[in-house]
């Protein structure tokens, strides 16, 4: 088994980008990939000895199709009056999540890990590369081999803005389950398989050209099918604040490296014991830090927005209105198409 610290890129989508949104709704990315803090209706645990329970519940995610901004949060620490670890507050609670028809990516981005649908899921992300610098020809990493029980932790370097202080700041825990072996969508269409859904196939896999050499979608363990105790989660809160949370630090000695920026580390795990005493550390840190851990989270559905396609807004003007009370407050507004 293996423990895998996997870097992804920490900074949090915005309206500043040539993206071509409009807030407060968010399109497809097409860029580089960010983060969302998002709030969906799942389960979470104050402490493992706790009954799950459900609630909406807010935490950072990689959701990379289509979201709409609930509201703009507080981002001012000092005012917040909560222990912080100076990496950043977010600045957007996206609180619908759905994704637009597409005949084509048109290169838009895919969400991996996803942590929504019955399993959290990973595919493709860093588990080929080159062979060496003059030679194109793609080999497997270790992420294409892993065995159940392996633990992959996703997150992002960041400084503590104070102390400028190099921190490794995570959004989702991992547990490997199984996995499906694939080169392309094609070898998908023969598995019946419950756990890969509609709105999975349309975010990820159909966007899958022929690869070279096998990759694996993972399916991480759940709470209601662990392996040997554990589950995969998000660091998480219940809904209802005006302020976000910043991402957990996680400190694991020999494991996690606070000055790397890309790629991933990889550590031997001896045993399945030993596996579930990192992960049982991993759940404490994040306790101490006053968060809860969280999943259980459907897939967003797929739907068409109608907004007008040219609209001018006048500040004052009892004419007009702005296109986010347009779409917010269209009757299409919720219908799925």
């Amino acid at each position: 088994m293996k423990f895998i610290q996997f870097m992804h890129p920490s900074w949090e989508h915005g309206f500043k980008s040539k993206n071509g949104d409009i807030f407060p709704n968010k399109q497809w990315n097409k860029l580089s990939h960010k983060r969302k803090f998002v709030k969906q209706s799942g389960f979470l645990l104050d402490s493992l000895n706790d009954t799950p329970k459900e609630s909406d519940i807010d935490f950072w995610c990689e959701w990379e199709p289509n979201s709409i901004v609930e509201k703009e949060l507080e981002t001012n620490i000092n005012l917040s009056r909560i222990k912080s670890n100076y990496t950043g507050l977010p600045k957007f609670l996206h609180g619908e999540l759905f994704y637009s028809k597409l005949d084509s990516n048109l290169g838009r981005k895919n969400t991996d890990p996803c942590v929504f649908g019955k399993t959290f899921k990973f595919f493709l992300c860093q588990q080929t590369r080159k062979k060496s610098k003059k030679n194109p020809e793609r080999i497997q990493t270790q992420l294409a081999k892993l065995e159940k029980g392996s633990i992959i932790l996703f997150g992002s370097h960041k400084q503590n803005s104070k102390t400028k202080e190099r921190l490794f700041i995570v959004d989702t825990v991992f547990v490997v389950d199984d996995w499906i072996e694939f080169y392309s969508k094609e070898d998908f269409k023969n598995i019946n398989d419950t756990r890969i859904c509609k709105g999975y196939k349309d975010i990820c896999i159909n966007f899958l050209d022929k690869l070279p050499i096998t990759r694996r979608l993972y399916f991480g363990a759940t709470y209601e099918n662990q392996v040997n105790g554990m589950f995969s989660f998000v660091p998480c809160k219940k809904s209802g604040n005006n302020y976000g949370f910043e991402r957990p630090v996680i400190i694991l000695k020999d494991r996690v490296n606070s000055n790397r920026n890309t790629g991933f580390k990889q550590s031997t795990i001896n045993n399945i014991d030993e596996s579930k005493a990192i992960w049982n550390n991993i759940v404490k840190q994040i306790f101490k830090q006053d968060l809860k851990i969280g999943w259980g989270f459907k897939m967003p559905k797929q739907r068409t927005l109608l907004i007008p396609a040219k609209f001018e807004y006048e500040p004052n003007s009892k004419e007009t209105c702005p296109i986010s009370y347009l779409f917010t407050h269209s009757p299409f507004h919720h219908l799925p198409f």
